[in-house]
């Protein structure tokens, strides 16, 4: 139940994040974006955790071990990259622009950064090639 609802989440995130603007505000595209991103991630964490607390199987092991060295190097990268945004919003002059970015650029901040980490390792985790070629035919 939990790798179908992930999926299709997987889905709707990459179909509605494209399409998502208000004329609400000032901030046509970029904080609607936010907050979808936001939302989707949080909500595919909170599955994957609930998936591996209430089913016995433990496929980080197995996915480490089945990955090439390349594939390996890929994925230390992003972590590599979210380690390093983290330690510069630590040490940043101003902490709170440094984890949710500034006015009119909510992009670039760590809750971005960690929100495409999680996507990333989620789909990673979840999403074979006919579902992600599911994904490239709906984006």
């Amino acid at each position: 139940m939990f790798t179908t609802l992930i999926t299709y989440t997987l889905y709707l995130t990459t179909f509605l994040l494209p399409l998502v603007f208000t004329t609400w505000n000032y901030e046509l595209f970029e904080f609607p974006k936010f907050i979808i991103l936001l939302a989707s991630a949080l909500f595919l964490f909170i599955l994957t955790v609930a998936d591996h607390l209430l089913t016995p199987k433990n496929p980080l092991p197995a996915l480490w071990r089945h990955t090439t060295k390349l594939q390996k190097l890929l994925h230390l990268s992003v972590l590599a990259i979210l380690l390093t945004q983290a330690l510069t919003t630590i040490f940043s002059l101003h902490p709170t622009t440094s984890f949710w970015g500034y006015y009119g650029r909510f992009h670039q901040g760590l809750a971005t950064t960690i929100c495409y980490t999680i996507i990333y390792f989620v789909a990673l985790l979840y999403l074979n090639k006919k579902s992600t070629q599911n994904i490239i035919k709906i984006s």
